[in-house]
């Protein structure tokens, strides 16, 4: 049913924050919160837990949590060492990433201005065309945020109170603490078509209302925040809104972010932040990020940009729900954030079978342009355009039966490895590369955020051949694989090897036993003989030691037997390291 639900108007009072423009590894301390004696690693995939606490180790530092789905550590650090112990580790080969765990703001600003009347931002992306194909009726979404209102009126039906959860204090208290998260869930999933107060986006979304801040003014560091995702992917979420700045700057969230899609299907969304002016993120394609547009679509003035920017959404003077019970206006691109995830959530009840890939291009691809003609770093792909992407949704095929192109680009095949191992793949796909994985000496291990990354620890592999096996899986399940071959050689000492008989200068004449001895610290793979540059015998062996013996004919022809003939023997061990022993003989009648 497409319907406009009547307004009631009221002021928004909510405290006003300031956004850090600050890189995901800010470097001006006093500009930014963060956890203090903390910082947030992720290993290499494959990198064991001793080989991790001897890099730890050399920074003073050690493990004290984890983040368990994504595989990143809570590390202690020395006082005031969090940004050093950050670059150090971030210059190891075998860390994925390292980053303070800072306290990210909420970023909405305050309106207060009686002229505003109407929820523009509904009719302005479509919403009530997008609402004749979709509600977003059987979609369960996660709000991070300061909490949310349990009592109000138009948000307790589409609550999912059960699932209420705070990754602040991993309790189940989630009451909102500041206001903010009541605002951000009625943007995006207030109740609709019930004659009261305000509709949200997607007016019939199931929300997981999860507390992520113990902090009166919202703040909330990304270990919480990163948590906050994973946990809603664990209870069947396909979305999770994150109204927070510097999220499109964590690599911590963009991890949690990609666990989420792996696992459920669902998409993140994250605001822009409200600095007013460009910030250096990388574009991430785990995390939609969105920048705020006005009435007339033009760029907020408080809104941030940048190349991280996918798409702009409304976020001046919203109407929203308020703590309490009521209703408000305000500003900012928390605000956009959650307009954009309740149209996800839309486009997911329209085609459930949509990758998140798929979502993302549609999106995308159905966005206004704004700006310079394509994608912008102000406003993205464009302004989200709710019934162009529902309709798109509705009407397009999941189907996709190409498979992912997978290298492995580091070692190089038949290379000699030792140690650890650093394991570089590289994998392109048509739609969205889902997850590589590689697989060494049976042991399986993943990595679902490009560049996928591995440490491979040989030392307790035998030395020899060794055959790395990389696949790289898509959002719809076709699979492309690779495998190389290597050597593993921690043992770098060759074998000794002596011949028994003859011996150097000796006299030969007919059938002679030609006795080679040969002993290696670890384990030998092969001894050969060769006569006169020709290899006339190999003995294959795994022993520490052994004696190959072989008889040579030194005379075939008797009428022309003379001269000298040179004998090398050669030993080899399982790390392909070799020694030769060389004598002369003389043949005689």
């Amino acid at each position: 049913m497409r319907f406009l639900p009547a307004l009631m108007i009221a002021m928004l009072s909510l405290s006003a924050y300031a956004a850090p423009e600050t890189p995901a590894i800010p470097t001006d301390v006093s500009q930014t919160r963060f956890v203090k004696g903390q910082i947030l690693v992720q290993p290499r995939a494959g990198l064991s837990e001793k080989e991790f606490d001897k890099i730890l180790k050399t920074q003073n530092s050690k493990r004290m949590g984890k983040l368990q789905q994504i595989n990143v550590h809570i590390i202690s650090v020395p006082a005031n060492a969090e940004f050093a112990v950050v670059k150090a580790l971030s210059n190891n080969k075998n860390i994925s990433f390292a980053e303070v765990n800072a306290y990210l703001e909420p970023t909405a600003t305050t309106l207060n201005d009686p002229s505003l009347s109407l929820a523009w931002q509904i009719p302005k992306i479509g919403t009530p065309s997008a609402w004749d194909y979709a509600s977003g009726e059987g979609v369960l979404v996660a709000d991070c945020d300061t909490g949310v209102d349990s009592d109000h009126p138009d948000l307790v039906a589409n609550l999912d109170a059960s699932l209420g959860w705070n990754t602040a204090s991993n309790n189940n208290v989630w009451e909102d603490i500041n206001g903010h998260g009541t605002s951000t869930t009625g943007v995006m999933a207030a109740v609709g078509n019930n004659s009261t107060g305000a509709a949200g986006i997607a007016y019939k979304t199931r929300v997981i209302p999860v507390r992520v801040s113990n902090d009166s003014k919202g703040g909330a560091s990304i270990s919480a925040l990163a948590s906050c995702v994973t946990y809603a992917a664990d209870k069947g979420a396909r979305g999770a809104n994150l109204s927070y700045s510097g999220v499109c700057g964590s690599s911590t969230i963009f991890s949690a972010a990609s666990y989420m899609r792996n696992k459920t299907g669902g998409v993140v969304v994250a605001a822009a932040a409200n600095s007013g002016s460009e910030i250096a993120y990388a574009n991430n394609a785990n995390i939609t990020c969105v920048s705020a547009t006005d009435s007339s679509d033009r760029l907020a003035s408080f809104s941030s940009y940048g190349n991280y920017v996918d798409v702009a959404a409304p976020g001046v003077s919203t109407y929203l729900t308020r703590m309490g019970g009521g209703y408000g206006y305000a500003s900012g691109t928390s605000f956009s954030s959650p307009i954009t995830m309740g149209v996800y959530a839309l486009m997911m009840q329209a085609n459930p079978a949509l990758t998140p890939s798929q979502l993302d291009e549609i999106l995308f691809s159905t966005a206004v342009d704004l700006g310079t003609s394509g994608w912008d770093k102000y406003f993205g792909h464009g302004r989200i355009d709710a019934a162009a992407a529902v309709l798109a949704a509705a009407s397009i095929s999941s189907s996709d039966s190409t498979k992912p192109s997978v290298n492995i680009t580091s070692p190089a095949a038949g290379s000699k490895v030792s140690g650890v191992v650093p394991v570089d793949v590289s994998a392109t796909d048509n739609v969205g590369v889902s997850v590589v994985t590689l697989e060494v000496n049976g042991q399986k291990y993943t990595d679902d955020t490009a560049p996928y990354q591995f440490s491979i620890d040989t030392s307790s592999l035998a030395d020899g051949a060794l055959t790395l096996a990389a696949s790289a899986e898509d959002e719809q399940g076709n699979t492309g694989t690779t495998s190389i071959n290597v050597t593993v050689a921690n043992d770098t000492e060759p074998p000794e090897v002596a011949f028994l008989s003859p011996a150097n200068g000796a006299t030969v004449k007919g059938t002679v036993t030609v006795s080679i001895n040969a002993t290696d610290n670890k384990a030998l793979s092969r001894i050969t003989l060769a006569i006169d540059g020709k290899i006339v015998n190999t003995v294959y062996t795994s022993n520490t030691s052994s004696t190959s013996n072989y008889s040579w004919n030194a005379c075939p022809n008797r009428n022309k037997c003379s001269g000298n003939s040179t004998l090398v023997a050669t030993a080899y061990d399982a790390a392909n390291n070799s020694r030769s022993t060389t004598i002369s003989v003389t043949k005689s009648k």
